[in-house]
């Protein structure tokens, strides 16, 4: 059962959205397992774990200071678990069962960073092995497709190694390079895992918002579905927010996702993670195409995105930095860069 919200009206006011943001709060910390672990993404492996719970941890970041007090003992108790699902030669994986990946170290070293827990120098070592001659970050170090640049994971990986390098370092010049080449293609907000059009391009914004050095994301927006799911619309309202898009935009997308909070205060799953054929290049390829999309059937993934969305959205209409009547606003104040940040990276 979802709530019952009337789109034509007038938008959720900012009391009546923090009781929204803090009822999906209880729904992500009531589902945190014992051992301080948010699993979702049911797959052959297992459900993820450290990928799943530095995401999830990451959005819960952006409103630990005000929003519900057992956020922080829910925080340490994902860091204790973080810190034991550690690979012995650094990095993080899908789950203990698997390999290290580019993708879930990423995360987990920018959800430590923004919790200012220490990252041993091993850990970024490990996610800078991933990268290509080209630039491009791999997700796995396999000769098969899993193998390949893919630009979804590396916007997230350089997020997290931008933090530590100095912005002319050679791994961060060769990233941006192959990362631009990947926006200039013919879609640039096609993703490897993902199939949303929204994943790429927030990814994007958020890295170019925190490192001026990254490429721009300058394409127009991608076109949002009508049916779209809670994951897409929420992605779809964070780019729009770091884009500056008209304020009317951003209040249909709340009033949108409003509507769309279930009953016990998270989201409706949705099939948005593409599980690719280890031999696919591209989604477009026959294996690609092939490929199933799962939903994150616990709901923990997009209701952690709704939120952030939220947060962000709220933060930046305190701060006067919405598009009002075709007016595009100053630039977005430090706080709100670092709120539209700090799901990955707090200084």
């Amino acid at each position: 059962m979802q709530a019952e919200t009337e789109l034509n009206g007038p938008l959720t006011n900012s009391a009546e959205l923090a009781r929204i943001e803090a009822s999906g709060i209880r729904f992500l910390l009531g589902r945190q397992d014992p051992d301080g672990a948010w699993r979702d993404f049911q797959v052959k492996p297992g459900r993820s774990d450290a990928w799943v719970t530095s995401y999830v941890g990451a959005a819960l970041l952006t409103m630990s200071n005000r929003n519900h007090e057992a956020i922080p003992a829910a925080l340490a108790s994902a860091v204790r678990f973080l810190g034991n699902a550690r690979q012995k030669r650094g990095g993080w994986g899908y789950n203990r069962a698997c390999d290290p990946d580019a993708d879930s170290t990423a995360r987990v070293i920018l959800f430590l960073h923004g919790a200012e827990e220490n990252v041993d120098l091993c850990d970024y070592s490990a996610l800078a092995s991933f990268q290509l001659e080209d630039g491009a970050f791999a997700t796995y170090h396999y000769k098969n497709g899993w193998g390949s640049g893919h630009a979804d994971v590396t916007a997230v990986a350089l997020q997290a190694l931008a933090s530590i390098l100095s912005y002319d370092h050679i791994i961060l010049r060769k990233g941006y390079r192959r990362l631009k080449q990947f926006l200039l293609s013919k879609s640039p907000w096609r993703s490897y895992w993902w199939s949303s059009r929204f994943y790429l391009v927030r990814e994007c914004l958020a890295l170019r918002m925190k490192f001026l050095e990254a490429p721009e994301y300058s394409a127009q927006l991608p076109r949002l579905a009508p049916n779209a799911s809670g994951f897409e619309q929420a992605l779809a309202l964070e780019a729009s927010l770091m884009m500056g898009c008209a304020s009317s935009r951003m209040q249909k997308r709340v009033q949108r996702l409003v509507a769309m909070q279930c009953a016990d205060g998270g989201w409706p799953s949705a099939h948005i993670l593409r599980v690719m054929h280890p031999d696919a290049k591209s989604p477009c390829d026959h294996l690609g195409r092939r490929s199933p999309v799962i939903p994150d059937d616990r709901r923990l993934f997009t209701t952690a995105t709704v939120l952030r969305a939220f947060s962000l959205f709220r933060q930046a209409a305190m701060q006067g930095t919405i598009r009002q009547n075709g007016k595009r606003p100053a630039r977005l104040s430090g706080s709100i860069l670092r709120a539209c940040s700090q799901s990955f990276d707090v200084r």
